[in-house]
């Protein structure tokens, strides 16, 4: 069980000038690391890995790291430069890469359900052309700062691999870390020995592990050594729920993976010329799904409802909203979680039309709008276009009387995002964004989703603009969106280039209670506007951006740095809803000399 932690804790800068390895996050303050959270569908995050592949399970105060003996020295992440990072097709299945003689050493840990338990596996294989030696590390340190551990224990528990005998590793006397089979040396170090890097670095590693306990420091650390052959894999597991058996299911980070893939098919599809851009959104889709199982605080948990509903995942929104009058029962809401608590409810209803989950919630939403009344100004500027959108509900499900108390109830709409802010906005996303596409928290995945969405289509107003901040850095280059919820309906578009005039096919599977929607396109032709559900038309010349380099004229810019990857026209065939047959192209206006985009 765990203990109630000291009111004191060693500082970092004390323990390195000690000589204790310490993670980059700790050893530097300055330094920004956004770690990755990994879990389950249903379970929520249960684990984070830190950019170097050190392990943290949710809530101890504890990390798991490792450490790789090659033939020139010990390799540790933490202080190796060079350390390359990556999520395995957009999962949640973070891998980690440290170069040493020969090849790499590749680090995978992932959630996965064994069972009825939810466990991290973590798998270290030898990618190189030599055998080295792996040292797993139960360290007092978690992703922000010194933990605590007063003994750390080795003992023999069911299954394994083969003949060999699993062991479990206790933290404090709980199930901490399941090996496969007993390790062949081990070391120990505490606040009054040091670090057991000394140990493992020096040969100091015993065959038997005895056990430590550091009651004055709560620094106990262990190192479990084992040795892998060229191309071999370890595999361990972290029990998050408590199991102490060695799982009889385990499905590999690759199986994972896949499994993650199948969850977001029901997103909408994203064609766009930026693969950096692409990847980015298909990580954050799955980091969402991840976060609706777990218990978000109530302001953002208001966001993630936001962005789910975007990403095409209504089910897991509305289970989200579907807790609120639980969570809110004898609260009293801050004026601006009120806010969001209204904007997410409203917005869920404008894309999805759930209304009995609204009608529902009635109750929870009079109290925000209370709560709201009390100080306007500390609602924020976010506050009237929520009240305004849930006078919006209240019409059209019949209430009326009630909308009409709503204060401020007339229609309000944001204006179009600037188009040099919006790109710019995205540029600034992709660059905080770490290599597994983290930005610190999860307010930061879901600005990224929200700002690609806004250069896409923008619902906010009476009707669905196109491109609305223009094409920027994709100019010339094919935009395909499919499936996408919006406030007017499930919407399907394309736009195509002919040199300088782009061609857009849309097709609006428009709510019911909207007979006539207005689709735009300000970016691309101001002027061009129409209320048919789905058709094709050649728009006027665009100019280009004032860094636009033709195809040809000077080489490509690096891609996935927001800059367009390629400029040269490409085909783009719509799919989907979108038609799909070859038909007679739309005749170019009078004073051109367009041709067929078909």
């Amino acid at each position: 069980m765990r203990r109630r932690a000291r009111r004191s804790r060693p500082s970092a800068t004390g323990l390195a000038a000690a000589g204790w390895v310490l993670s980059p996050a700790l050893a530097d303050a300055r330094q920004v690391h956004a770690p990755t959270a990994v879990g389950t569908v249903g379970s929520g995050p249960i684990a984070t890995v830190d950019d170097r592949g050190a392990v943290q399970p949710t809530g101890q105060g504890w990390s798991l790291d490792w450490w790789v003996g090659a033939d020139d020295r010990w390799h540790r992440p933490a202080a190796e430069g060079g350390v390359r990072q990556r999520l395995v097709d957009a999962a949640p299945v973070v891998e980690t890469l440290v170069r040493i003689p020969g090849g790499d050493a590749r680090h995978v840990a992932y959630g996965a359900r064994s069972g009825t338990e939810d466990v991290v596996v973590v798998e270290v294989q030898n990618a190189s052309s030599i055998p080295f030696a792996l040292a797993l590390v139960v360290r007092p340190f978690t992703a922000t700062g010194v933990g605590d551990v007063t003994t750390i224990g080795l003992t023999p528990t069911s299954g394994g691999r083969g003949r060999d005998t699993a062991q479990v590793v206790t933290v404090d006397d709980g199930p901490a870390l399941l090996l496969p089979r007993a390790p062949a040396r081990s070391a120990a170090g505490s606040s009054a020995t040091g670090d057991v890097a000394v140990a493992v670095a020096e040969g100091g590693a015993g065959s038997a592990f005895p056990g430590v306990r550091d009651d004055a420091g709560g620094l106990a650390t262990a190192a479990f050594l084992f040795p892998v052959p060229h191309r071999a894999t370890l595999r361990v597991v972290i029990p998050c729920t408590g199991g102490q058996g060695w799982p009889a299911d385990l499905p590999d980070a690759s199986r994972v993976a896949h499994g993650w893939g199948d969850q977001v098919r029901r997103a909408p599809r994203l064609d766009v010329p930026d693969t950096g851009v692409l990847e980015g959104v298909e990580a954050v889709r799955r980091a969402l799904l991840l976060a609706a199982g777990g218990g978000a605080e109530l302001a953002e948990a208001a966001v993630l409802v936001a962005a789910l509903d975007r990403e095409g995942f209504a089910d897991e929104a509305a289970r989200v909203l579907a807790t609120w009058p639980e969570r809110l029962a004898g609260r009293r809401l801050a004026p601006a979680t009120a806010a969001a608590v209204l904007g997410a409810a409203v917005g869920h209803w404008r894309l999805t039309r759930h209304t009995r989950l609204v009608e529902a919630l009635l109750p929870e939403l009079v109290t925000a709008v209370r709560a709201v009344e009390r100080d306007p100004m500390a609602a924020g500027e976010g506050a009237p276009l929520a009240l305004a959108g849930l006078a919006e509900v209240l019409v059209a499900i019949g209430q009326t009387d009630a909308a009409a108390r709503i204060p401020g109830h007339g229609a309000r709409h944001l204006p179009a995002p600037d188009p040099g802010t919006a790109w710019a906005r995205l540029a600034a996303a992709r660059r905080a964004a770490s290599p597994t596409w983290t930005w610190g928290d999860l307010a930061g995945a879901m600005g990224f989703v929200a700002t690609v969405r806004a250069l896409l289509v923008d619902d906010r107003g009476p009707g669905l603009a196109l491109l609305p901040a223009g094409p920027g850095p994709w100019y010339r280059q094919g935009v395909e969106l499919h499936e996408a919820p919006t406030a007017s309906g499930r919407l399907s578009f394309a736009v195509r280039w002919h040199g300088d005039r782009p061609a857009i096919l849309w097709d609006l599977h428009a709510h019911p209670d909207l007979p006539g929607v207005e689709v735009t396109a300000p970016g691309l032709d101001p002027s061009w506007r129409t209320t048919a559900r789905q058709g094709e038309e050649l728009l006027a010349p665009v100019p280009p951006p004032p860094d636009f380099v033709p195809a040809g004229s000077a080489p490509a810019p690096p891609a996935g740095q927001g800059s367009a990857e390629a400029m040269a026209p490409r085909s783009v065939l719509p799919v989907g809803r979108l038609p799909t047959d070859r038909r007679p192209s739309p005749s170019p206006p009078p004073d051109t000399q367009g041709g067929s985009f078909s």
